[in-house]
């Protein structure tokens, strides 16, 4: 009896963890192509935050402009509306837009006037994005004015070679800076004004380039893409858990969880689980009654 209970046990919260995936959805960007030629040249993607399969694959489209790819992802937690910083032709730096992500259909809102590879939220709606290595300056973080995309100058990071990913952290409240490729690195500061000090995260992530980064509440640490296609988890002690969650076509660049579970919140079962898990115990109840009378 005692070995069916733990086998039943070891059932039940196997199925609460994957329901708790279930109720997120991942999305991931292209830097380098957009058109549908083959299966990592698409804009935008749609992942399985459980094993890195492909769910979608979309275009990303702006009314007026041919998009060449899309370099930063993110999600506005005052309105859920998501921004993106794309690649279009004849556009020298990024230009921002608002994104639909069940067609892939963008709205311009302006030039960033830089060459920006990422994009964050603060809690109250601020937007923050980040220069790449192509940036002038480089390794730079702004504010972002996500009506008018005009941005200020917030704080220089510069440690680390390519990268220069952020992404915050709402149960300590700190962005979380990556950056590096032959020294994978990574550090957090505050999310308010001076954002010192900036402070090194102990644990190495290898020689693996992040390529985007995104808070997830279910595993209580941050999902990140690296350069050879990884899905990986690293917590925010700088831990990378192995094995990796999975591998995907292409390089995902910015990223969105759009989960239904609360950060620092235990996942609570959908009512289809639920009642899925009450069946199961109730049928192994009766049969161990039954074993046991005369």
């Amino acid at each position: 009896m005692k070995h069916r209970l733990t086998t039943l046990l070891a059932v039940l919260l196997a199925t609460l963890a994957l329901n708790a995936f279930a109720a997120q959805r991942l999305f991931g960007t292209n830097p380098f192509n957009n058109n549908n030629t083959g299966a990592d040249k698409f804009g935008l993607y749609e992942i399985n935050p459980a094993n890195a399969a492909i769910i979608a694959a979309r275009v990303i489209t702006v009314p007026a402009r041919t998009i060449t790819g899309a370099t930063a992802l993110t999600r506005d937690p005052t309105t859920g509306t998501v921004y993106a910083v794309v690649k279009a032709s004849g556009v020298t730096n990024r230009l921002l837009v608002t994104l639909n992500l069940d067609t892939g259909v963008g709205v311009e809102i302006g030039d960033l006037g830089n060459k920006f590879s990422s994009l964050a939220f603060r809690p109250d709606g601020q937007l923050f994005g980040t220069t790449g290595n192509g940036g002038v300056p480089a390794e730079t973080m702004y504010t972002i004015n996500k009506a008018t995309a005009a941005t200020a100058l917030a704080a220089t990071l510069g440690n680390g070679a390519d990268g220069e990913i952020i992404a915050y952290n709402p149960v300590d409240g700190f962005f979380y800076h990556f950056s590096g490729n032959a020294t994978a690195i990574m550090e957090k500061f505050p999310s308010t004004a001076p954002y010192t000090p900036i402070t090194n995260i102990s644990g190495s992530l290898g020689a693996s380039e992040v390529f985007g980064a995104v808070w997830d509440p279910v595993r209580n640490a941050f999902i990140v893409s690296d350069i050879s296609n990884n899905l990986r988890v690293v917590s925010s002690t700088g831990v990378v858990t192995s094995p990796v969650i999975g591998t995907m076509p292409q390089d995902m660049r910015g990223m969105v969880l759009l989960a239904d579970v609360p950060p620092s919140v235990v996942p609570v079962m959908l009512p289809a689980a639920l009642l899925a898990m009450l069946l199961a115990v109730g049928a192994v109840g009766v049969n161990l009654l039954r074993r046991s009378s005369p």
